[in-house]
């Protein structure tokens, strides 16, 4: 099913992912386009925590090398606003671009037939910038609304700069080439890192992978590839399909900031380790983008699992990293385990991420979305966890440091079900190992969709601070609500259904009226009464 709609003078072309109806005969959606982008006042969530842009930052945060501050005249330039807090869905539009730019800047809305209601569902490439044909320098300023009326712009300017980048074609390249479009590189080991951890032949620069498996690793098998500021690239892009970064004799270390991993999949992970960490950022800085990537074939969380193995895992609990972007991303069933967490950190956007039909294994790493210890100012949105993992599916644990505190923390919108038996903590859980200090300040839990064969939820509360504000969910389990005392429900109120009441794709149908009595107001499905433009 494709709509088409006409927003900021730019056709918005897509196709409904997860947050659209189902293709049931009882609500399959009617495209229309003369709907406002607003929600009813009935219908909305009022902003839990204020609007913050993680990415792209400003110029004068950034450095120069940075990917969303480069283009290339060979393909089209692409790059994804990220919004932490807010009230969502946003609308983006242009205030300046190159004439040719276009966003995708507002949710489709379809009306429901079960309920006659307005549905709004994210489209595919949802945020993102696109400079067709780029040339010359091109700037950019986005402004960002929300529901609440809150706005923020993005700024930021991008130079055309054929020499800012390095091409890699694993089909045609060759490692003794230049690294330019028409001489591309082969390899990463050779071609790209050069055997070496110091050569710095590449240095901040942008590489850029055409179609291909690339074997990951620095110099031999079993050595890990390390990015380090006016050494190595920084940023990572595939430019075309199934590009393939095969990490089973190497993974890769983060020692700097301004870093992007666009496009491609990550398939495998060494066996003779410790702890699997596909990514793992060591030296914490800011502005970080991992956009559109895949996760898959992990035959083990490595030879012990017990220190946080992960994909993408930010490590160190004594320093903050700042403005950390997760969207649009995918944790494949053959995934071991999970998709980010993130020691200590500032400012971070976990959306849209789909984590289906995982079977996670006990280890210190099964948790699909894990914001650990001291992390500050996170939204997990609009992301869909189905499957089994052994220690639950969103972790907020908020285990803190003295002098560090965990805070402005929500969860909202997300599909979660798992077929894992008797889970006492749920498989959303807050303050599990907030044992020491208060709870995490300002926490926010609602809006979702959960299925549990135990308890949907659980809220610790180890040493006073704030209780978790949970509303508006909508929650299937065999137990009850919520595992501990550590929360506070308020309005709107969460709704308990049972496994007949939702669809496969957990929306809610009408078989027993529940889709008429509940849509758009529980659950991450979000709808509205119509409202004109």
């Amino acid at each position: 099913m494709k709509y088409q709609l006409k927003s900021l003078g730019v056709t918005l072309m897509g196709v409904c992912l997860f947050f659209s109806c189902s293709k049931q005969d009882e609500h399959t959606p009617t495209p229309v386009n003369d709907m406002a982008w607003q929600l009813d006042s009935e219908y909305k969530e009022e902003q839990k925590l204020p609007l913050r842009v993680i990415y792209p930052r400003p110029d004068a945060e950034t450095n120069a090398s940075a990917l969303h501050r480069k283009a290339s005249a060979k393909w089209a330039y692409k790059t994804r606003i990220c919004i932490q807090g807010g009230a969502a869905p946003f609308k983006f539009e242009f205030l300046s671009s190159p004439s040719s730019a276009t966003i995708v800047g507002e949710f489709t809305r379809t009306i429901d037939p079960a309920t006659s209601l307005t549905v709004h569902s994210m489209p595919d490439n949802y945020a993102t910038v696109v400079w067709p044909q780029p040339s010359g320098t091109g700037t950019f300023v986005v402004k960002v609304t929300d529901q609440s009326g809150a706005t923020t712009n993005v700024s930021w300017t991008v130079q055309t700069d054929e020499s800012a980048f390095v091409v890699l074609d694993a089909v045609n390249g060759k490692d003794n080439n230049s690294g330019t479009w028409e001489s591309p590189l082969a390899t990463v080991p050779t071609g790209l890192w050069k055997n070496s951890a110091t050569d710095a032949t590449f240095a901040d620069k942008i590489a850029v992978f055409k179609n291909g498996t690339y074997a990951i690793y620095q110099s031999v098998p079993n050595t890990n590839i390390g990015i380090d500021a006016g050494i190595k690239p920084r940023s990572f892009i595939a430019i075309e399909d199934k590009v393939v970064f095969d990490m089973r004799k190497g993974h890769i270390f983060v020692n700097t900031g301004d870093v992007a991993f666009v496009g491609m999949e990550f398939r495998g992970a060494r066996t003779d380790v410790a702890d699997n960490r596909i990514i793992q950022v060591s030296t914490k800085k800011s502005n970080y983008l991992f956009w559109k990537l895949k996760f898959s074939e992990q035959t083990t969380v490595g030879t012990a699992g017990t220190d946080n193995p992960s994909c993408i895992v930010f490590m160190d609990d004594v320093v903050y990293s700042h403005n950390i972007a997760v969207v649009d991303s995918e944790l494949l069933p053959t995934a071991s385990v999970q998709l980010i967490c993130t020691f200590s950190c500032d400012g971070v956007l976990v959306e849209n991420n789909k984590i289906l039909n995982v079977n996670l294994p006990a280890s210190n790493g099964a948790k699909g979305i894990h914001g650990k210890d001291d992390t500050k100012n996170i939204t997990i949105r609009f992301n869909k966890l189905t499957g089994a993992s052994a220690s639950g599916m969103i972790v907020m644990s908020n285990q803190q440091n003295v002098g560090m505190l965990a805070s402005n923390q929500e969860v909202c919108y997300n599909y979660v079900t798992t077929t894992t038996q008797n889970w006492e903590s749920g498989p959303v859980a807050w303050n599990q190992s907030a044992s020491v200090t208060a709870n995490a300040a300002n926490t926010h839990c609602y809006r979702n969709t959960i299925v549990s064969q135990a308890y949907a939820l659980s809220a610790a509360s180890w040493n006073g601070g704030d209780a978790v504000k949970m509303s508006g969910t909508a929650w299937v389990a065999s137990q009850a609500f919520c595992y501990y005392k550590g929360y506070q429900e308020i309005l709107p109120a969460n709704v308990k259904l049972t496994t007949s009441d939702l669809n496969a794709d957990g929306t809610i149908n009408n078989s027993t009226s529940k889709r008429t009595m509940y849509l758009g107001k529980v659950g991450f499905e979000i709808a509205s009464t119509t409202l004109a433009k």
